[in-house]
């Protein structure tokens, strides 16, 4: 699969002139040498070498960021690594995805021993068309691994972004502005997304353990809306559960019916969530005493048999 990546590279690679102009040589960022000196720096500049010598091209940018460019590491702290491809003369599809990542983690293992580095390499990769919009809409992460970010490896465009970047040229723009919002927007729905569906599993994680309970009395449970009306008509058998304790399993039936069949309609907060919650959980404690029982019954039987 790597070989499938660098052979695509190399049939798209352009021949570089053997003469070295230097006066249009970009310079690093004056930090680059303070990095390179610290065993962290030296470690992604090997890593960025083996990728560079198996993908060419195809690899844009090799950038240092996260706390070992802000001088915040801790001891437990990782190496952060941001990975820049051309995905606009060589179409990054999943097949190429997939082959580019095993490369990757291939060699981030070789330099980890190679080096005797004890720190895990955490590396992202993304394509240049991603990196230019995020420049372009002034996403907060792309421009902080602009400001901060240090090239270990690229091809001419990091630091010049950042010089841009450095001097104000790169501003927010007001389709970035709008955009991020109704990301942010997109987001503050998922969040929603995510209580109903915590409301769900609360709903079925109290429905199978109740009716594990009333199984346990050798009473067919029926269908999950009948559970309350069986623990009222079978209260002399079945003790354990209170009168808050079935309302709690009506209330949450009427959540779980809300979601199931006009979801859009209703929006649950978060503090709703969490008292159902402390509710099921208390709920779910007693039936497991419960069944407790039963597999002490179980194990005795067992043995019996034995």
């Amino acid at each position: 699969m790597i070989e499938k990546v660098e052979n695509i590279v190399k049939k798209k690679e352009t021949k570089r002139p053997k003469k070295e102009n230097l006066e249009f040589s970009v310079p690093q960022s004056p930090v680059s040498s303070e990095v390179l000196r610290i065993k962290e720096g030296i470690v992604i500049h090997k890593f960025a070498e083996k990728l560079v010598e198996s993908y060419h091209n195809f690899v844009q940018a090799v950038i240092l960021f996260g706390s070992f460019t802000t001088d915040k590491h801790t001891a437990d702290s990782d190496i952060d690594v941001l990975i820049i491809v051309n995905d606009i003369n060589i179409p990054f599809t999943s097949s190429i995805k997939s082959s580019f990542d095993l490369g990757v983690e291939k060699y981030k293992a070789e330099v980890l021993v190679e080096t005797k580095t004890q720190r895990p390499i955490h590396s992202n990769v993304v394509g240049l068309t991603e990196f230019w919009k995020g420049v372009k809409n002034t996403d907060p992460v792309v421009i902080n691994v602009l400001r901060s970010g240090i090239a270990i490896y690229e091809t001419g465009f990091f630091v010049p972004f950042k010089e841009l970047l450095l001097r104000g040229e790169i501003i927010p723009s007001e389709e970035g502005i709008i955009n991020m919002f109704y990301v942010g927007k997109g987001f503050m729905e998922m969040s929603q997304h995510k209580i109903k569906e915590a409301i769900d599993a609360l709903y079925w994680a109290m429905i199978k353990a109740v009716q594990a309970v009333i199984l346990s009395k050798n009473i067919y449970p029926g269908l999950p809306k009948d559970t309350p009306q069986i623990l009222k008509n079978m209260k002399k058998n079945i003790t354990l559960f209170s009168e808050q304790d079935i309302a709690t399993i009506e209330e949450l039936f009427q959540d779980y019916k809300k979601i199931e069949k006009e979801a859009n309609k209703f929006n649950f907060s978060a503090k709703h969530y969490e008292d159902l919650h402390n509710k099921v959980s208390e709920i779910i404690k007693k039936a497991e005493k419960e069944v407790e029982k039963t597999q002490e019954k179980l194990r005795t039987k067992l043995k019996n048999v034995k």
